[in-house]
């Protein structure tokens, strides 16, 4: 299993957003993620999600 960094550089670029136009008009988003050990998913994903305006995101 890789450790949290090398989890973070891998994941940096992982997550595409379809729809921008729709996404920023959310303020908020949840994220449900049923394993959870490093983070660095959810992290990847929150980071991607308010590039596109999203104000807060919740996991």
């Amino acid at each position: 299993m890789a450790d949290g960094a090398s989890r973070r550089r891998s994941l940096r670029s992982a997550f595409t957003v379809q729809d921008c136009a729709k996404l920023g008009t959310f303020k908020r988003v949840a994220i449900v993620d049923d394993v959870m050990t490093t983070g660095a998913t959810v992290d990847a994903l929150a980071q991607s999600i308010k590039e596109h305006g999203v104000a807060q995101v919740d996991v």
